[in-house]
């Protein structure tokens, strides 16, 4: 084969394959993580939680729901996973929505606390009705509850929904503070 040049013909593959392996999948984008995650009560909260999630959509921001962005898999693993890669964390709060919170199994409080150990940036959209001076005194005294009380809310508005989104979106695109 030597002597014939048969070698020629698989060296150059052979020897440029793994380089060119390597700087394909260095340079090959990763998906982009989800901007926020929202988390909500389904019961409560389930339709504005998509109706915010599909305006954001359409102003071209990429939102974590549940619901339709879920894998086949163990999902608490995956719902920790998606706080953990986005940058903000959304809230839904309706006047009866932490009321369950008193459980230490309760979802809304497992990811609240998850997103408050990360250090995310968390954004309470308070739905009319909800006060935090209003929540019951075994649910106020939880200390994620008392730590969120401290973030700065939106005011959900049905009637302003346009401003609603336009308020909502420009806390999710101005520039982090250090």
């Amino acid at each position: 084969q030597w002597n014939f040049h048969h070698w020629w013909p698989w060296i150059g593959p052979a020897i440029a394959q793994t380089p060119l392996t390597i700087l394909l999948s260095v340079r090959t984008p990763k998906p982009n993580p989800y901007l926020a995650f929202i988390s909500y009560r389904t019961e409560e909260d389930g339709s504005t939680a998509l109706l915010i999630k599909r305006s954001l959509a359409e102003h071209g921001l990429k939102v974590f729901l549940d619901v339709h962005s879920l894998h086949a898999g163990k999902f608490d693993e995956q719902l920790l996973n998606e706080i953990d890669s986005a940058t903000f964390f959304i809230l839904l709060l309706s006047p009866n929505s932490l009321d369950r919170c008193v459980n230490p199994d309760d979802w809304v409080l497992r990811e609240l606390t998850h997103a408050l150990d990360k250090k995310k940036t968390i954004i309470p959209v308070l739905k009319s009705g909800f006060r935090f001076d209003t929540i019951k005194k075994e649910i106020s005294d939880l200390p994620q509850i008392e730590k969120l009380s401290k973030f700065h809310g939106v005011p959900f508005a049905t009637k302003d929904f346009d401003g609603f989104i336009n308020q909502l979106k420009s806390l999710l695109l101005r520039p982090k503070e250090k």
